[in-house]
C-alpha cells in the first residue's frame, strides 16, 4: 500500500509529509493566505528539489562556504 500523496498547495509537486496535508510549513502557510484572498503564487516556493527548487544549504556547509569566501577575500 502506497501511502504518499501530493501536497494540497496547488503549485506544488512535492510529496505531502506523512500525516500531514502539505510537504512544508511553507505550502501550507501560502494555502491558507490563498484561502483569505491573498494574491496565489505562480510558482512554488518551498525550494525542495521536487519542485525544480534548491535543496535548503545545511548550517554546516553554509558556514563552509562562508569560511572560504572571508579568506579569498584580501
Amino acid at each position: 500500500m502506497d501511502d504518499k500523496k501530493n501536497c494540497a498547495h496547488a503549485t506544488c509537486t512535492c510529496f505531502a509529509l506523512p500525516l500531514q496535508d502539505y510537504c512544508c510549513d511553507a505550502c501550507e502557510e501560502a494555502a491558507l493566505k490563498e484561502a483569505r484572498g491573498e494574491k496565489s503564487m505562480g510558482k512554488c516556493q518551498c525550494l525542495h528539489a521536487d519542485c525544480g527548487g534548491e535543496p535548503e544549504v545545511s548550517a554546516e556547509t553554509q558556514g563552509v562556504a562562508m569560511a572560504s569566501e572571508a579568506l579569498a577575500t584580501p
